[in-house]
């Protein structure tokens, strides 16, 4: 229980240590872990994702216009609350690549910056409510599976619970073609319900009330996007390096989470 690193076999290639946490997603399989983990390290640098806090992001605040997704405090557990409004996704001027990008700077700054222990795990919960059956084939389906394959490859055994509510009649019919390609651990964490009724206990039984947001059967009042989380992330600047700079600076100590120790590895 103690482990929270493993050597990888690669030092002369210049790999960071090795999150056991890599293991455990490969089922205990060593020699196929430090592969999954090269794999990663080598993703890092081609996308360049320890440089995302200083890099100029054109399209931040254009993103947050337009795609409804917020973090917003923590659960009974202790992880991070993440929620997203696929349905409200604008698309019209709104582009894959660039919704790509945002989503690797949210999951460095999730896991740099929110709760940077090399076991910190997530509470997602995905609002799919104004979602078409047409969608399912068109630009937001797109970025959802594109987006998933990153966080599953390159950040695995981060998911502690996954919702999706609000779900139509039809996604059931969309999730038994999806459902035999996702690994049974990750199945076993995802929970799916179309009603108020049936997700406000659900979501009650990991959040407390007073964190909740009132349109999910909560009682919490701070407003989506005005979390601690979200108002420092709003530093994050579209045109300007130098502020980028002192974002990343900053983030090194923004307020530590009791103060846990930083992870001394990439995130990933």
């Amino acid at each position: 229980m103690g482990l929270e690193f493993a050597k990888s076999a690669d030092e002369d290639d210049d790999f960071p240590p090795m999150p056991a946490r890599y293991i455990t997603a490969e089922q205990g399989n060593v020699a196929s872990a430090q592969r999954r983990w090269r794999k990663t390290i080598r993703w890092r640098r081609q996308e360049g994702i320890d440089k995302l806090f200083q890099t100029i992001q054109p399209h931040f605040k254009l993103i947050k216009d337009n795609f409804p997704h917020y973090y917003h405090e923590y659960d009974r557990l202790g992880r991070f609350i993440y929620i997203e409004r696929p349905g409200l996704l604008n698309l019209k001027v709104l582009e894959v690549p660039m919704l790509l990008q945002h989503y690797m700077l949210l999951s460095e700054y999730a896991w740099r910056v929110i709760d940077p222990r090399p076991d910190g795990k997530s509470l997602t919960i995905v609002d799919v409510k104004g979602i078409g059956i047409k969608d399912c084939g068109g630009k937001v389906m797109e970025f959802i599976k594109k987006a998933a394959h990153i966080g599953s490859e390159y950040y695995p055994e981060r998911l502690g619970v996954y919702f999706i509510i609000n779900a139509p009649s039809w996604f059931g019919f969309i999730w038994k073609m999806v459902k035999p390609l996702v690994p049974k651990e990750t199945r076993e964490k995802i929970f799916i319900y179309s009603y108020a009724k049936e997700y406000k206990p659900a979501l009650l039984k990991f959040v407390h009330p007073e964190v909740l947001p009132e349109e999910y059967g909560g009682a919490g009042k701070i407003p989506l996007g005005k979390s601690r989380q979200e108002i420092f992330l709003a530093r994050v600047d579209d045109d300007a390096t130098a502020e980028n700079t002192a974002f990343a600076n900053d983030a090194k100590v923004f307020y530590g989470r009791g103060g846990r120790e930083r992870a001394a590895v990439p995130p990933g």
